[in-house]
């Protein structure tokens, strides 16, 4: 039992004397190189929205030194963009000077380069004669584009998603009497079915207000013609709203709309107005067409 009592007294003291080995040793060996790099990222995305917008790309060192340091900085472009006319840069030789350990390169590029759609990619470098240069992060890619190019209603791609939303100026008439408005209208969805063609939900037209408001009515449109863009109703008979909202004389039956003969609706994608020409009429009990043309504009 003795020999037992003093293995186990053993090997606690053994335990305790690696314990307080373990204690002194920590904190060896943890002094990071003084290395050059650029900090948290190595690619970034610029876009010049506005003419004299810069980009900033943080440069750091890693360790504090009480000595002045130097940083150098390289920069090509594969896509051949020019430097001193495509960008310019703030300096390419950095001095951090005692204890600074950031700085930034700062990028401005020349917006009027990237008008059309243009796209450049600049890949800079550091090269640091005084201090070591950080293999995991020595080099930055930065991808140069400009605002999106205007639209153009004959040449642009047409995403329908951007007629969705509300038109706060729509002015309506009918049979060419005294217009009414401005109201609300509502583009609630846009589809497109091919590839110059889509469907839009156009809600409260009539603007008959409360619960007499009308559902969605369905137009087609047809951009094929780019000069001559169409945007005509699909016929429909309920659904819509009650038809006393056109007339008290057809309360219950529903309301009913069709193109009207000879009279095309358009749109116009790039300034966001809707221009509609159609029949309106009830159906029900008794059905029938009004003879004069329901127009609207339909305008953010």
């Amino acid at each position: 039992m003795k020999r037992l009592q003093l293995l186990s007294l053993v090997s606690i003291l053994v335990f305790a004397f690696s314990f307080q080995s373990c204690k002194k040793q920590e904190g060896v060996g943890t002094t990071p190189p003084e290395q050059a790099h650029f900090t948290n990222k190595t690619s970034g995305s610029y876009k010049i929205i506005t003419a004299g917008d810069v980009f900033k790309i943080p440069i750091g060192l890693t360790t504090v030194s009480s000595s002045q340091r130097t940083v150098t900085i390289s920069v090509t472009s594969p896509s051949g963009a020019v430097e001193g006319t495509d960008f310019t840069l703030n300096k390419k030789s950095f001095t951090f000077n005692a204890n600074q350990v950031i700085d930034s390169l700062v990028v401005t590029g020349n917006q009027s380069s990237y008008l059309l759609g243009e796209m450049d990619t600049l890949i800079f470098t550091i090269s640091s004669p005084g201090v070591a240069t950080s293999d995991y992060n020595m080099m930055y890619t930065l991808y140069v584009s400009g605002p999106p190019p205007p639209c153009n209603n004959l040449t642009s791609t047409f995403n329908l998603s951007t007629l969705v939303g509300n038109y706060v100026n729509t002015i309506e008439s009918y049979n060419a009497g005294t217009p009414y408005g401005p109201y609300t209208a509502r583009v609630s969805s846009a589809v497109q079915t091919g590839p110059t063609t889509g469907t839009i939900k156009i809600y409260n037209l009539w603007d008959a207000g409360g619960t007499s408001t009308w559902n969605d009515i369905t137009f087609n449109l047809d951009w094929t013609d780019r000069t001559n863009q169409t945007c005509n109703v699909v016929e429909q008979s309920s659904g819509i709203g009650d038809a006393g909202t056109l007339s008290a004389t057809y309360a219950g039956s529903q309301v009913a709309v069709r193109p009207f003969a000879g009279r095309e609706g358009t749109f116009e994608y790039c300034n966001q107005k809707i221009n509609l020409k159609f029949q309106l009429g009830f159906a029900g009990a008794t059905s029938g067409w009004f003879t004069g043309l329901y127009a609207v504009t339909l305008e953010r």
